[in-house]
């Protein structure tokens, strides 16, 4: 008889934002906007919203130093 005992498999789960990054999922942030201010930082950055062109150019950074650094 073939019975294979499922092995557990830990869900993604953060409990607080000092936790190791495991995995990263990289978005464009072509849409990236504050619309609703959820925190004190967005709320300092509310009129000045987010530079979505340096937001693309970080991205594009990120992915390559995420690239060559393995």
């Amino acid at each position: 008889m073939d019975v294979s005992i499922p092995k557990f498999k830990q869900k993604p789960a953060c409990r607080s934002e000092y936790d190791a990054l495991q995995t990263v999922i990289l978005c464009q942030p072509e849409h990236m906007a504050i619309k609703d201010i959820i925190n004190e930082t967005q709320k300092y950055f509310e009129h000045e919203n987010i530079d979505v062109n340096l937001a693309k150019k970080q991205h594009s950074d990120f992915q390559h130093i995420k690239r060559t650094s393995y």
